[in-house]
C-alpha cells in the first residue's frame, strides 16, 4: 500500500467552489509588481506581472470550462454571461470615472484622445489602437493615456473569443467518436482539446519571438503573440488529473522552482532596453508549475511546503481585489502627475487612492454584480443564490473611505507646500554657458520673460495644438526617410550656391533643418542646405534600440548610403545632430555611455572627414520637462518649467571632448532653450518651445533661426 504521503491530496467539495489561496496570492504578486513598475519604475520587469495574470486566467478558465462541459451543460452562452458580469462592470466604472476626472485636467488634444482610448477599450480593441499608433509600453519620455492598460484585457476577451469554441467542438467531437460512457468521452474531449492546443501555443510563442525581432512595440500588444501565455495555463488545466497525483515530497520543490522561476523572469524581462518575447518564458513557466503542483493541495490537505507569502489574509485580500487595482492604479498614477510633482508625496497619494477605490469598487460594484442573477439562466440563478459571500463590507467600505481621503490630504498638502529649490547653473568648465551677440541676448531677455510669467499667453499655435501637431513641415518630413531621398527634393537654397551644407541625424536633426533651410534662403545665393537626416536613425555606429524597431532595422543601411553621399557631395559643412535620450545600446546590452557615444560618432566622422570642410556637433535641445505630462487646464506656467538632465549634460561634455579630439566644431543648444541657471520654459514670447521631452515646435525653430545663424557665423562656420 501506498503511504499516505504519496497519496494525490483530495478537496472538499467547499474548497473546490472556493479560490485557490495561493493562486490568490499569486494575483496579489502580479499587481503589486504591476503598480511597482508604473509608479516606481522598479522592478524594471514588473510588467511581467501582466504575463501572470494572463497565465493564471488561462488556467482558470479552462477549468471551469472543463467543469461545465463534464456535466453536459450548455457552455458558450454561460460562459459569455460569466466573462461579461466579471469584467465589464468594473472595467465601464473605471472608464467613465477616468473620463469624467481627465476633463478638467488634460488639454484638450490628450482629452479628445483619451476619449477613443476609453471607446476602443470598452469595446475590447485598445491592444490593436496602440500597436497601430506604434504606441511604445516602455518610452517613459511619452505622456501614455490613462487607459493604456486596458490592452491586456483586449487581448483576453479576444482570446476567450477563441477558446470557449475550442472546448465546446472538442466536447463535441468526443462525443460521436468515443461511443462510451461519459468519462471516457470527456477525457477524449480533453485530449482533443490539448492536442489542438499544444500547436497553437507553440506557433504563438515563435511567432512573438520571431516577429518581435523586428518590431517589439506591435508585438508587445499583439494578441496572438500573448496566446501561448493563456495556452500555458490552460494546458495545466487539461493536464490536471497527473499533477493531482503529484506526491507532497515532488510537488513542494516544484512550487519553489516555479517562484524561484517568477523572480528570474522579473530579473531577466527588466534587463534588456527593449523587450523581447522570450525573456517571458521564465515567469509563465514559473506561474504554471505553482499552479499545477498546487492542484488539488488546499489548506486542509497541508501545501507540500509552508507557502505564507502567498496564502496569508493580505495576500489573499489583495488577490480577491486585484482585479479593480489594475484598473485604478494606472488611470491615477498618470492623472495625479498632472497634479503634483513625483516624490513621495505622490507615491503615497497614489497608494491610498488606488486602494482606496480598489476596495470600494471589489466591494460595491464587482462582487454583488459578480454574485448577481443577471444575465443568469433558471437553472444557475438557482445554484447561484446558495453562493456562500463574504462577511460584512462595512469595515471595507468605512477603511475606503478613509484611504481617499488621506490621498485627497496629501494632494492638497503636495499642492500647497513650496516648489522643490532650483538646481545649480548648469554650466561646467568644459560647458560653459556663453552668449554671443545681439540676437542671443534678445532670445536670453525672453527666456527670462517666460520663467517669470504667473498666466499663460496666448500661444500661437495654441500649446494643444503644438503638442498635437508635426515635428517638421511636411516638405522636410517628407525629405527624412529612409532610404535617403534624392538629392534634388531635400535641397534648398540656390542650385549654383558654392558653399554646401548637409544635415546629418535623427528626428531631432529633422526638427533643425528648418532653420538651415532658411539660412540658405536668405544667403544670397551663397549656401545651399540639404538634409539626410532621417526620423529613428541615430547617427552612430552602434545599435540603438528606439521605439520602433521597424526603422531601426532599415539604420545600418541609411547610415552608409548618408556617408556615400557626403563623399559625393562634398559640402562645406557637415551639421550632426541626435536626441540625448538615453539609449540601449544593443551591441553591447548596456545603456549607452558618453565614452560609447562619442567613439560610435567618431566611428562614422572618420569615414568621411577628409571629403568635408568641417564637422559640427550641434547639440539637440535640452532634455527638460515634457510638455506633454505637465500642460493641462489646471497647469501654470511655473508647473511647466523645466530643469536641464544630468544625462543630456553627460552627453553634451563627451561630444564636445570628441570635437577637441579630431578638430571639430561644438555649438551649444542651451541659450536658446534655457537661462543661464538651467530653467527652461515652455514658452517663450507667445511660441511654445517643445511638443514633447525631446523635439522643439516648427515654430519655435524659426524663432530662434536668427540665434542659431548669428552663434554660427560668430564661431566662423557660415561666413
Amino acid at each position: 500500500m501506498r503511504s499516505s504521503r504519496h497519496r494525490p491530496a483530495t478537496t472538499s467539495p467547499a474548497e473546490q467552489r472556493a479560490p485557490r489561496a495561493d493562486i490568490q496570492g499569486l494575483r496579489a504578486v502580479a499587481v503589486l509588481l504591476v503598480i511597482a513598475h508604473h509608479l516606481f519604475g522598479y522592478p524594471a520587469g514588473g510588467f511581467v506581472g501582466v504575463d501572470i495574470f494572463f497565465v493564471i486566467s488561462g488556467y482558470l478558465i479552462t477549468t471551469s470550462l472543463l467543469h461545465r462541459a463534464d456535466n453536459g451543460r450548455p457552455l458558450l452562452w454561460w460562459f459569455y454571461r460569466r466573462r461579461i458580469r466579471r469584467i465589464v462592470p468594473a472595467a465601464t466604472l473605471v472608464l467613465v470615472a477616468t473620463c469624467a476626472a481627465a476633463y478638467p485636467i488634460l488639454a484638450p488634444h490628450a482629452y479628445g484622445a483619451l476619449l477613443i482610448d476609453a471607446a476602443s477599450a470598452f469595446a475590447f480593441v485598445s491592444n490593436w489602437r496602440f500597436a497601430q499608433q506604434g504606441t511604445d509600453y516602455f518610452d517613459a519620455a511619452r505622456a501614455p493615456s490613462p487607459v493604456q492598460h486596458y490592452w491586456s484585457l483586449s487581448v483576453e476577451e479576444q482570446f476567450y473569443l477563441v477558446l470557449p469554441a475550442l472546448v465546446a467542438i472538442a466536447g463535441v467531437l468526443a462525443v460521436r467518436w468515443a461511443r462510451s460512457p461519459q468519462t471516457r468521452s470527456a477525457r477524449t474531449r480533453t485530449l482533443l482539446a490539448g492536442i489542438t492546443l499544444g500547436p497553437l501555443v507553440l506557433a504563438s510563442f515563435g511567432y512573438a519571438v520571431v516577429a518581435g525581432r523586428s518590431n517589439s512595440t506591435g508585438i508587445y500588444f499583439s494578441t496572438f503573440a500573448r496566446v501561448w501565455e493563456f495556452g500555458a495555463g490552460a494546458l495545466v488545466a487539461l493536464t490536471a488529473a497527473a499533477w493531482a497525483r503529484l506526491p507532497a515530497r515532488t510537488a513542494g520543490p516544484i512550487i519553489w522552482s516555479g517562484l524561484g522561476a517568477v523572480v528570474l523572469g522579473v530579473v531577466v524581462a527588466g534587463r534588456g532596453g527593449n523587450f523581447e518575447e522570450w525573456a517571458l518564458i521564465w515567469p509563465v513557466l514559473g506561474v504554471a508549475l505553482v499552479i499545477g503542483a498546487g492542484i488539488g493541495r488546499t489548506p486542509s490537505s497541508g501545501y507540500p511546503l509552508p507557502l505564507y507569502p502567498l496564502t496569508n489574509r493580505l495576500s489573499v485580500y489583495l488577490g480577491d481585489i486585484s482585479y479593480s487595482l489594475y484598473l485604478w492604479h494606472f488611470p491615477i498614477i498618470v492623472l495625479l502627475a498632472h497634479e503634483i510633482d513625483r516624490g513621495p508625496w505622490f507615491a503615497a497619494a497614489a497608494l491610498a487612492s488606488m486602494l482606496g477605490l480598489s476596495i470600494a469598487t471589489y466591494h460595491l460594484v464587482e462582487n454583488p454584480i459578480r454574485y448577481s442573477n443577471w444575465l443568469e439562466h433558471r437553472h444557475d440563478r438557482r445554484a447561484r443564490t446558495q453562493h456562500q459571500r463574504a462577511g460584512s463590507f462595512r469595515p471595507a467600505i468605512l477603511a475606503a473611505a478613509v484611504l481617499v481621503a488621506v490621498a485627497a490630504g496629501l494632494v492638497a498638502l503636495d499642492r500647497g507646500s513650496a516648489p522643490p529649490p532650483q538646481p545649480a547653473a548648469a554650466a561646467s568648465e568644459e560647458l560653459p554657458f556663453t552668449i554671443d551677440g545681439p540676437a542671443e541676448l534678445q532670445l536670453s531677455a525672453q527666456v527670462d520673460a517666460a520663467l517669470a510669467a504667473t498666466d499663460w499667453p496666448n500661444l500661437n499655435p495654441s500649446m494643444d495644438a503644438a503638442i498635437a501637431g508635426p515635428q517638421a513641415p511636411a516638405d522636410i518630413g517628407a525629405c527624412s526617410t529612409m532610404p535617403v531621398p534624392p538629392a534634388a527634393e531635400c535641397t534648398w537654397g540656390s542650385a549654383a550656391a558654392p558653399k554646401k551644407i548637409m544635415i546629418v541625424g535623427d528626428s531631432v536633426a529633422v526638427t533643425y533643418v528648418a532653420p538651415f533651410r532658411r539660412i540658405a534662403e536668405a544667403s544670397g545665393g551663397r549656401w545651399q542646405t540639404r538634409s539626410v537626416a532621417a526620423f529613428g536613425c541615430t547617427f552612430v555606429t552602434q545599435t540603438v534600440v528606439g521605439p520602433n524597431s521597424g526603422m531601426a532595422a532599415e539604420c545600418p543601411a541609411h547610415k552608409a548610403q548618408v556617408v556615400a553621399e557626403i563623399k559625393k557631395a562634398r559640402p562645406d559643412l557637415v551639421v550632426i545632430t541626435n536626441s540625448y535620450r538615453q539609449a540601449w545600446n544593443a551591441d553591447t546590452n548596456r545603456i549607452m555611455t558618453g565614452e560609447d557615444w562619442a567613439a560610435g560618432m567618431q566611428a562614422l566622422t572618420d569615414q568621411f572627414a577628409g571629403s568635408v570642410g568641417r564637422i559640427v556637433f550641434l547639440a539637440p535641445p535640452p532634455l527638460a520637462n515634457d510638455i506633454s505630462r505637465c500642460f493641462g487646464k489646471t497647469a501654470t506656467p511655473a508647473a511647466c518649467v523645466g530643469t536641464i538632465d544630468t544625462h543630456w549634460t553627460t552627453m553634451a561634455v563627451a561630444e564636445r571632448r570628441l570635437a577637441d579630439r579630431i578638430g571639430a566644431a561644438f555649438v551649444d543648444s542651451r541659450p536658446w532653450f534655457c537661462n543661464a541657471a538651467g530653467r527652461c520654459p515652455s514658452f517663450v514670447g507667445t511660441t511654445p518651445v517643445k511638443r514633447d521631452q525631446v523635439h522643439m515646435t516648427p515654430g519655435f525653430a524659426e524663432l530662434i533661426t536668427p540665434a542659431i545663424e548669428e552663434r554660427f557665423s560668430t564661431a566662423g562656420l557660415i561666413p
